[in-house]
């Protein structure tokens, strides 16, 4: 193992932070830094007095087989690659504990200025590169076009590899001296010891073999070095973060309020009508499916707004059972849908609306949904309309004025309503269809035909003026 790597193992062996070990020895930060990265190596009379800081020896700081003299003064490539790659995921790994071990506050805060220094990065470079081409364009104006672009593509991905390798360097290096080397990961020593669980009645039972040991695992914590700081402006931008974050939580808190109590109130209707069929089963585990899922989004929001402690393997697990509860319910709905059938014909009771028209020359009746049958009646001096539709809902004969190329004309249509006018009036028809196994958006409810009934010239019209316009 390498000095470099002994001194680091040493000085969180000690729990001390890179600024603590820098003070006690009288050097500033970035020697001990550049000691524990390996760009630079103490005297001997340092290294002795690091012996006495640690309390170790001098065999625990020095390089293996140093004082042996077995060092071997050449290092094959397999085992530069591999430090490397031990070096690489180490950080890695010491970045991820650190972050998730952080305060929310402390992530935003994190997560801000590296953007910052990110978006520095990318202004200045840029500006550098406008700079930078600009020059060589004068200069590579004598060049022949073909070999202009040539030249100035090369340069610009060059540039542009060189200024992201540069940039990315800089912001791990600024990631490592602003945040990773104030955390220090510690062990508190004193939660690991074994206590003896007596027995409820000593008297009873004296046996040592009756005793337990309970050993806990030892608390990892991330703790911050109190002499390490972040600027103000970033406090203040985390600060605003939060509170626009919260609000947002907030407002969308308030629809899962709602969600959750129209829930309930369907998951109670549905549980007492769950005998009436495997439809109402299903619906039933749905909806427990979907409350489940409500109640952890709710749960997480409310312990992110109020800085409450989470339990992820919790809410994981009630996820999981909700997501499953919503695919076995909808499974079971489904399959019982299937056997939904549509209205019969011969169930459904007609009614017919009629309504007389005074004739124009501008008249047009523009009708949709059923079948128009035309009846000449010469004793008629106006028109005359006869829908048919289901008494269910109620017809309404409406005209408009409507411009087309040739002019202005007088349009009708016929409007179907159904006679659902509140909430109770459409849940009540829902559970209807639901119990009679009727398909909901079905064909069979509305107009099925008209008539319109006039003098052969007053029909010829009516056919003529929806020829001109239509067709």
């Amino acid at each position: 193992m390498k000095f470099c790597d002994k001194l680091s193992m040493q000085r969180k062996k000690n729990n001390m932070s890179q600024e603590v070990l820098a003070d006690r020895l009288g050097v500033s930060r970035q020697a001990v830094s550049k000691w524990e990265s390996g760009t630079s190596m103490p005297d001997m009379e340092r290294i002795m007095e690091l012996c006495k800081v640690l309390d170790c020896n001098l065999d625990d700081l020095v390089d293996d087989g140093v004082i042996n003299s077995t060092v071997k003064n050449e290092e094959s490539k397999d085992n530069i690659i591999n430090t490397y790659l031990k070096e690489g995921l180490g950080f890695v790994t010491k970045s991820l504990n650190m972050f998730w071990s952080m305060r929310f506050r402390d992530k935003v805060k994190c997560i801000l200025e590296l953007l910052f220094i990110a978006l520095v990065m990318y202004l200045l470079l840029s500006g550098i590169y406008h700079v930078l081409s600009s020059i060589f364009s004068g200069l590579l104006l004598l060049f022949p076009e073909l070999l202009y672009r040539i030249i100035h593509n090369v340069f610009r991905v060059i540039y542009s590899v060189f200024g992201l390798a540069v940039g990315i360097m800089l912001i791990i290096h600024i990631f490592k001296i602003r945040y990773l080397d104030y955390f220090v990961t510690v062990e508190d020593s004193s939660v690991n010891k074994k206590s003896i669980e007596k027995p409820v009645d000593e008297k009873k039972d004296n046996n040592q073999e009756n005793r337990k040991f309970n050993e806990k695992k030892k608390n990892k914590i991330i703790i911050r070095d109190p002499k390490h700081t972040t600027y103000g402006f970033f406090d203040f931008l985390a600060g605003i973060s939060i509170i626009i974050i919260k609000g947002i939580l907030i407002f969308i808190s308030m629809f899962g309020i709602c969600s959750f109590m129209f829930l309930i109130f369907c998951l109670t209707f549905s549980f007492i009508k769950v005998f009436s069929g495997v439809f109402y089963l299903g619906t039933s585990i749905l909806l427990l499916g979907a409350l489940l899922v409500n109640y952890i989004c709710l749960k997480i929001i409310y312990n992110f707004i109020f800085n409450l402690k989470h339990s992820f393997k919790k809410a994981f697990i009630i996820f999981i059972i909700g997501l499953s509860f919503l695919g076995i319910g909808f499974g079971i709905s489904f399959n019982s849908y299937l056997s939904f059938k549509r209205r019969d014909i011969s169930d459904i009771k007609y009614d017919v609306y009629s309504d007389y028209i005074d004739v124009s020359d501008n008249m047009v009746f523009d009708f949709n949904g059923g079948d128009i049958e035309y009846v000449t009646d010469d004793t008629l001096d106006n028109i005359k309309i006869e829908v048919t539709y289901d008494n269910d809902g109620m017809v309404e004969l409406r005209s408009h004025e409507h411009y087309y190329s040739d002019g202005y004309y007088d349009v009708y249509r016929v409007y179907y309503f159904n006679n659902r006018n509140t909430f109770v009036d459409n849940f009540n028809y829902l559970i209807k269809k639901i119990d009679n196994k009727e398909l909901i958006d079905d064909n069979t409810q509305g107009i099925f035909g008209y008539k319109i009934i006039g003098s052969t010239s007053n029909i010829e019209k009516l056919k003529d003026n929806y020829a001109r316009i239509y067709n």
